[in-house]
């Protein structure tokens, strides 16, 4: 898979999987008109971020850019683990 396909698929399920997350907590009550500018004040860095990542990951060769991926999927396997455990 190409860098620019694997970031489109991500973006989608990160994406796709925020609306799902966001439809839940209206339902549930825990995202409610009192914090839901606080959300919405959230998106700025997100954004912000996307922008950075994205002038950088043009500048990343293939090789290094998979290391990265994984690098950065290892981290989050780590602390998904150090939450189930503490």
């Amino acid at each position: 898979m190409t860098k620019e396909a694997f970031v489109a698929a991500l973006g989608t399920f990160f994406l796709l999987g925020g609306a799902f997350v966001m439809i839940a907590f209206v339902e549930r009550g825990v995202l409610n008109y009192e914090i839901a500018p606080w959300s919405a004040a959230c998106v700025v860095p997100v954004l912000a971020g996307m922008s950075i990542g994205n002038r950088l990951g043009h500048r990343v060769d293939r090789q290094r850019f998979r290391t990265i991926v994984v690098f950065a999927l290892f981290i989050l396997g780590l602390n998904l683990l150090r939450r189930a455990v503490l």
